[in-house]
């Protein structure tokens, strides 16, 4: 019987593999071959990266390399923990005093503690209807906060 043109052996097909070892001698000739031709790959790439290197054009300077001019350093906090406290203080002045939003177009903002009590006293302020809008018995729609 033959099997991709060689001959089987009849004790291999009693036991179903080859029962034979693999030959040595194709060992010893593949493994310094494919070791060889890796060098020769490594050292025809390393000739390619040689010859584009030398075809590029020499780099030119960029505008911070050439200037004379000191490169300012980062802007830092020197103080964060005084910065946080100012914060807070500019913001609860915001939310504890009278002062104008846009005086042009007339608009102020009130203290938070008395905008509260006015919303508890008077309630959400009912918006008229969008043209062909809600039905008169709809909730109001709440509108966002003004800037």
């Amino acid at each position: 019987m033959a099997e991709g043109g060689r001959k089987v052996s009849r004790k291999a097909l009693v036991h179903g593999y080859e029962p034979s070892d693999a030959r040595v001698d194709r060992i010893v000739w593949v493994a310094p071959g494919l070791v060889l031709l890796i060098v020769v790959f490594g050292a025809g790439i390393w000739g390619m990266i040689q010859i584009l290197q030398s075809l590029k054009p020499p780099e030119r300077a960029t505008a911070i390399e050439t200037s004379s001019a000191p490169i300012p350093g980062p802007k830092l906090q020197v103080n964060p923990q005084a910065d946080l406290a100012a914060l807070r203080e500019h913001e609860s002045q915001i939310l504890t005093n009278y002062g104008w939003v846009d005086r042009g177009r007339g608009i102020a903002r009130i203290p938070i503690d008395r905008a509260m009590a006015l919303l508890a006293e008077h309630g959400w302020p009912q918006t008229p209807p969008a043209p062909g809008g809600a039905p008169a018995d709809a909730p109001p729609a709440r509108e966002g906060r003004q800037p």
